[in-house]
């Protein structure tokens, strides 16, 4: 099997011609100036270094799917974030 990075990944997402932009989000145990940047030039919608905090990830998540945040639904305080995020963001579709 062919290992790829997430700047191969967004290359070749480049090379697709896509109707659409996917929304990508890079995460990465590295965190420095020059991954970030190589990995917003190659076309991910936002790059979050690992750890991360969970809800600054959902926000971003509904920042980027155009999702306003300020009437928080009370049950998705209750679930856990994998969830929230995906309903959420509706990435999940």
């Amino acid at each position: 099997m062919t290992r790829i990075d997430a700047i191969g990944v967004l290359n070749s997402l480049k090379s697709m011609n896509l109707p659409k932009k996917p929304i990508m989000i890079v995460m990465s145990t590295y965190n420095n100036g020059v991954i970030s940047s190589q990995v917003m030039e190659a076309g991910a919608s936002y790059f979050i270094p690992m750890p991360f905090d969970h809800d600054l990830l959902a926000e971003r998540i509904n920042q980027l799917a155009g999702i306003a945040t300020e009437q928080k639904q009370p049950y998705l305080d209750r679930m856990p974030y994998n969830i929230t995020t995906c309903r959420m963001s509706k990435l999940c579709n």
